[in-house]
């Protein structure tokens, strides 16, 4: 039954049983997969660490193989332009190249741990090794020192050497006067980058050479040349050149020795002594690209996995405790379920009360807003429209047409005439946006002449557009259909914004509207119909564009101080556009202007007639506006007025009476329907009544009310400063026979009552 509140049915015992079983069920499950995947992850994450420690070690390791090549590179780049090497260069003089290179190769080495430098002929032939210098007159067949040759660039990259040493090398051809004469090389052994790795990243380190490319001989001499120490039976197939630490952790041995090709697969953890170790490797690839050996990391994890293991306890038990813990809160909630229910029943009835409280009083202030701003604007436009008539009705006249003071008050009566219509804009604004966010806002879709539609705005434009010494153009693109079906106050309402807009910001050049018809023959779309606004003003940037149509917002914070508005009106526009089965989009290039354009369903165009306006396009809009003439029929009957304010009271019996009316006036609803009595019972009665809807005493609605409740059939034309559509159709639901809003249009005032006296029954 209504008005009764809503409660809980069923035994709250088996409620419970219902509930509680699956929930302990599906909690058990939830904790369970929670305790499990956050064990995982935790597992996850290590993997993760340690993967990233191999690959940082690896981007370590080239990092600082090329800050060490940087520092060769330099160095180099200081000898080639040394004119004492280069005149014991060009001399062959290998002693005195040899005392001038000495004493840089050691400071070199210890301060820069640089092991190796060379002097190279043209022929590949070393002509001096200054780290031994017993040895030279052989072929050197290294990679760098071919590359460099090749291409003519300073080359680097490591390798391999015959002693089974892996060394960075950087080598530069030595040009003098713009002529190659040689080829300088120096050289430094990469063990000190594993140490630095080793302090670095706090991990274990170890370079192994394949087997294949050495000789143990050889190598076994290398490292004793170095003052090294090295390993050759370590593993099966690798050869241990250098190491982090004092020793390889033992096992390691197994996975290595048992399958070589471990070193080329991901990351594995192994246990030792209660320790469990990471273990992954990286490729040595030496400065010809050639694999020549790896570089295996380890990373001791146990206190992670340890951490890991400790959580999944902590969690398991946690988590039963919570199980326990949900499952007698819900005993203890479902006990109140129904009370709990029924609380949250009566707040959301309450919240629901207070938003649509919020609504009305938005509505209602919407309205008074309305009221407050077009009652005295009706005034103001009014009486400044009809003095401009006074003062321009004879253009012709010497006297009157040299008149400067005259003249300069024709202006000031225009510059009131636009003030107000800007004012009367704001507020219709103001309330579309409002229509449109409470979901109001309706378009009516009937058959209409897309070209008288743009005839109407063109007259508007082409004003404007003269107004600021601009060329205003209309062009039809192909053909253009007789009639679409559409709003055709919303899409003028959208063009003229739009054109006003393009007016607005262009301060030379042109406003052009293009018309065109689109996806007329195509299957899968709906023809539509394109309206391209476009001029040469100040343009945009996709920053400034993308908050175009965001509500009080325009394109930068100045744009409202230089050309004003409110920014309602492209958001108003495209909002009405998606109404009508469209959308409007924008080009624009900042200091070239910017391109509108607005596209609209045009309904099915099947049997219509497809116009050719091409040729017309330069002959300027055709007027399809609907003027009073002054030799118009007048108006001969009688109107009672029901205002309360006196300008508004002047202003329509000015209209009327130079319409030709006979007119009366009452300040309220209560004096209006004893004004109609009177009239009735004298025998001269009104033929239409124009109602104020909102005055003192009794207002419109009320006084509508009682006449039709008493039988009076005669037109009833209401007037009020409210402009919402629902304002309108309660003025209707009132007993009135039509609907004018404030402010007075004077054309539509006349035609209005004009057709009521064509439509009224016979008395």
């Amino acid at each position: 039954m209504h008005g009764e509140p809503t409660t809980l049915s069923g035994n709250p015992a088996g409620l419970k049983a219902r509930i509680l079983i699956p929930l302990a069920v599906v909690f058990t499950a939830m904790l369970g997969a929670f305790t499990v995947g956050t064990y995982w992850l935790q597992l996850r994450n290590i993997e993760i660490d340690v993967r990233e420690t191999v690959k940082q070690s690896g981007e370590s390791l080239d990092m600082q193989l090329n800050e060490d090549a940087d520092h060769l590179a330099a160095a180099i780049e200081v000898l080639k332009w040394d004119v004492r090497y280069r005149s014991a260069w060009l001399a062959r003089d290998r002693t005195a190249l040899l005392d001038l290179a000495s004493p840089l190769f050691n400071r070199l080495r210890d301060e820069h741990r640089i092991t190796h430098f060379y002097f190279h002929d043209l022929n590949s032939v070393n002509f001096l090794r200054v780290h031994s210098p017993e040895r030279y007159g052989d072929t050197i067949t290294r990679f760098t020192l071919k590359q460099a040759i090749d291409t003519g660039q300073p080359a680097h990259g490591i390798e391999l050497g015959p002693l089974g040493t892996l060394a960075l090398r950087v080598v530069h051809p030595w040009r003098v006067n713009g002529e190659l004469v040689g080829y300088l090389e120096l050289g430094e052994e990469i063990n000190h980058v594993i140490t630095r790795l080793h302090d670095v990243l706090d991990i274990g380190l170890a370079v192994l050479i394949d087997k294949s490319r050495l000789t143990r001989e050889r190598w076994t001499s290398g490292l004793a040349l170095m003052g090294r120490e090295g390993n050759w039976d370590r593993f099966a197939e690798m050869a241990v050149i250098d190491h982090s630490g004092n020793v390889i952790p033992e096992r390691i041995d197994e996975y290595v020795n048992s399958d070589p090709m471990f070193l080329s697969r991901s990351e594995r953890d192994i246990e030792i002594q209660g320790t469990t170790l990471a273990i992954g490797s990286l490729p040595l690839l030496d400065a010809g690209g050639r694999l020549v050996g790896r570089m295996l990391v380890w990373q001791d994890v146990s206190r992670p996995l340890t951490e890991a293991r400790t959580l999944l306890g902590g969690l398991a038990g946690l988590c039963a405790v919570a199980l326990f813990g949900l499952i007698g809160a819900f005993h203890v909630i479902l006990g109140a379920a129904e009370r709990r229910l029924q609380a949250t029943m009566a707040q959301l009835e309450a919240a629901r009360f207070d938003a649509e409280a919020a609504t009305q009083a938005k509505s209602r202030f919407l309205a008074n807003m309305s009221h407050e701003i077009r009652t005295p604007m009706t005034a103001i436009i009014g009486f400044s429209n009809a003095l401009y008539e006074e003062i321009t009705c004879c253009t012709t006249c010497p006297a009157h047409k040299g008149c400067e003071k005259r003249a300069a008050a024709a202006d000031a009566l225009v510059t009131i005439q636009n003030n107000g219509m800007y004012l009367l804009n704001v507020i219709n604004d103001i309330l579309d946006i409002s229509k449109i966010e409470a979901g109001k806002m309706c378009v009516e879709q009937t058959r209409c002449s897309p070209i008288h539609a743009v005839t109407d705005v063109a007259l508007i434009g082409k004003a404007r557009a003269d107004e600021k010494g601009l060329r205003w153009n209309v062009a039809y693109d192909g053909l253009i259909p007789e009639t679409i079906h559409t709003d055709p106050t919303r899409l003028k309402q959208i063009l003229i914004t739009l054109i006003g807009n393009a007016v607005k910001f262009t301060k030379i050049g042109s406003v052009q509207l293009t018309v065109r018809t689109r996806d007329t023959q195509a299957r899968n779309h709906a023809p539509k119909m394109q309206f391209e606004v476009t001029d040469t003003g100040i343009g945009m940037t996709n920053e400034q564009v993308g908050r175009l149509f965001q509500a009080f917002t325009q394109a930068d914070a100045s744009t409202t101080r230089r050309f004003g508005g409110t920014g309602l009106g492209l958001v108003i526009s495209r909002k009405l556009a998606a109404l009508l089965g469209g959308d409007i989009t924008v080009r624009s290039e900042p200091g070239k202007g910017s391109t509108f354009t607005l596209e609209i369903a045009t309904g099915c165009l099947d049997g219509i007639e497809m116009l050719d306006e091409s040729g017309d396009s330069g002959k300027g809009p055709r007027s399809t506006h609907h003027q009073v003439r002054r030799d118009a029929t007048p108006l001969d009957c009688r109107v009672l007025i029901a205002e309360d304010g006196p300008d508004n009271q002047r202003l329509i019996s000015l209209i009327l009476t130079k319409a030709g009316a006979t007119v009366a006036i009452a300040e309220n609803g209560r004096l209006a329907i004893d004004a109609i009595d009177e009239a009735h019972d004298a025998g001269t009665p009104f033929d239409v009544v124009i109602m104020d809807m909102q005055m003192p005493v009794m207002d419109g609605y009320e006084a509508t009310n009682h006449l039709r409740r008493t039988g009076y059939a005669r037109p009833i034309l209401a007037l009020t400063a409210h402009a919402m559509a629902e304002d309108r159709q309660k003025c209707l639901d009132a007993g009135c026979d039509s609907y004018a809003t404030k402010p007075i249009d004077r054309s539509q005032l006349i035609e209005e009552i004009q057709s009521l006296l064509n439509t009224a029954p016979v008395a």
